[in-house]
């Protein structure tokens, strides 16, 4: 009898081995799969950040997103950042249009544009003048400065911008317009200086002469 358990009990301790030995196979097995997964992973993330960056780069920032400052503004002291870091303003002062003259045959005009010192937003003037005298200003009656947009009516531009401590005293009209008095009137687009998020616009109305120098 003693010789048949003594059987027995090997016989059951080869078999734990063998039991053992299959599983540190399985174990072994799965490491390499799980390295290969997180490779794998690794490898999609890494694909979709540089799609998201390629087209980040391919579209760009909309062109109403980027300034373009009027090249004959005066006043200028400092670029547009160094404005937006000493700007301590929270609102926006903005400055009427006088009345003008202008002369007739020309599209050379005096207007003074200001956008004040201080201000937190770069300032867009468009100017309109009521050539037909409806009393309304129609989007094909903006001389100068218009804003453009794309056929599905989205800004493409706000046009052209004045910083903050500097004003314009000319612009070139894109007509020539009669003899007469006409009611006009400039909108000012404000961009926000650090984002050039749209902020609160202001409308003024004036009259403009146009007359023989």
């Amino acid at each position: 009898m003693n010789g048949v358990e003594k059987t027995k009990v090997a016989t059951l301790t080869q078999e734990d081995d063998q039991s053992q030995d299959g599983d540190n196979t399985d174990t072994d097995n799965k490491r390499p799969k799980k390295k290969i997964a997180a490779i794998i992973l690794g490898v999609i993330l890494l694909l979709i950040a540089l799609v998201l960056v390629v087209g980040s780069v391919v579209t760009g920032v909309s062109p109403a997103e980027i300034p373009a400052y009027w090249a004959d503004q005066t006043g200028i002291t400092q670029n547009n950042t160094e404005a937006a870091m000493d700007s301590e303003q929270l609102y926006t002062t903005f400055e009427s249009v006088p009345d003008c003259t202008w002369v007739a045959g020309t599209t050379t005009q005096p207007i003074r544009l200001v956008n004040a010192a201080g201000n937190p937003v770069d300032l867009a003037p468009h100017v309109y003048v009521d050539v037909n005298g409806d009393g309304e200003f129609a989007e094909d009656e903006c001389v100068w400065n218009p804003v453009e947009y794309d056929d599905e009516g989205n800004v493409t531009s706000w046009g052209a911008l004045i910083a903050p401590g500097n004003q314009v005293s000319q612009i070139e009209i894109d007509r020539e317009i009669p003899e007469g008095t006409y009611a006009a009137h400039v909108t000012f687009t404000a961009l926000l200086l650090e984002t050039h998020d749209l902020t609160n616009p202001m409308s003024f109305d004036f009259t403009v002469t146009v007359a023989q120098e």
